[in-house]
């Protein structure tokens, strides 16, 4: 029995015959969105969010911060050399201080007699009133010192605004320089100018003497007690923490300092209530005096009408 072949003809679909687009619509294609990052956040300035339109004209009317010049090459070498000149200029009037502090204060102190310190203080004004002695040991080193340092710390304030731009901070030490400098010419015209003016000498010139001015402040004598030991007290602290920084004593040495720094502060005190107490001792003759040269340094600094 023969089979028959079924022969199935399947028609081929043609182009025509499909439903498509036409041709242009298929080459047209529409542009796929492009998506880009969020933008970042506008930064913060003091507390609040800038909007973008404060931002470019914060830009815009900033300044442009011009580089700081350079310091000078040899600027440093001769800062260095005066800085060894204020140092050195300490050493022939720390001598002299060491000298005055022994006769004129710690004396008086620890033998609680004015007349003790007066004698101490005859004996050493051989040493320092001395024609050659008394410049080289006190005025002069005493003039470069103060000379010095300020040409020092008036650069450094110029150098640090214009090349760092930044303020000079004062250290501790020289603040109680500046502090120390009016007392100390006050001082020097009592006991030096005045007597030359006055009397043509300072033999006269005693622990009497110092007596005699203290009871004549304003205030009593306890005005002048307060003055006389701001002067002993800043001087105390100038010169022993001076001499620790010139020396660069470490840390665990400073115990010395501060011992030695309040030390001389209170013996200091302590004579200057022993030569306080001799102001009731001074003879009339000798109190005409000292008002006469008292007068001529009052005024001198303007302090009488």
């Amino acid at each position: 029995m023969s089979r028959r072949h079924h022969h199935h003809h399947h028609q081929i679909p043609t182009i025509d015959s499909l439903d498509l687009p036409p041709v242009e619509i298929l080459t047209e294609l529409p542009p796929s969105p492009i998506v880009s990052p969020p933008p970042p956040p506008p930064p913060v300035d003091d507390g609040r969010l800038k909007l973008p339109s404060e931002q470019d004209e914060a830009e815009v009317s900033a300044p442009a911060k011009r580089p700081s010049p350079a310091p000078p090459a040899g600027l440093g070498l001769w800062r260095r050399y005066l800085y060894r000149v204020h140092q050195y200029s300490t050493y022939p009037f720390s001598a002299f201080l060491l000298l005055h502090f022994t006769t004129a204060i710690a004396t008086p102190a620890l033998t609680t007699s004015i007349d003790a310190g007066d004698n101490a203080i005859v004996l050493a004004r051989v040493v320092y009133h001395s024609p050659l002695l008394e410049p080289v040991l006190v005025f002069a080193p005493l003039a470069v010192h103060v000379t010095s340092g300020l040409i020092l710390r008036l650069h450094k304030i110029f150098r640090d605004r214009k090349w760092y731009a930044k303020r000079t901070k004062l250290s501790r030490v020289s603040f109680s320089g500046v502090l120390l400098l009016p007392l100390v010419a006050a001082h020097v015209v009592a006991c030096r100018v005045a007597p030359l003016a006055v009397d043509g000498d300072s033999a006269s010139i005693s622990l009497r003497y110092i007596a005699r001015g203290l009871d004549r402040m304003p205030g009593g004598a306890l005005t002048g007690l307060l003055l006389y030991s701001a002067l002993v007290g800043l001087a105390s602290y100038h010169v022993c923490y001076g001499w620790a920084k010139w020396l660069r004593w470490p840390r665990r040495k400073m115990m010395y300092v501060h011992a030695a720094a309040a030390s001389s502060f209170v013996v200091g005190v302590l004579g200057l209530r022993v030569v306080a107490r001799g102001a009731a001792d001074v003879p009339l003759w000798a109190a005409a005096k000292y008002d006469e040269m008292y007068d001529f340094v009052e005024g001198l600094l303007g302090l009488r009408v």
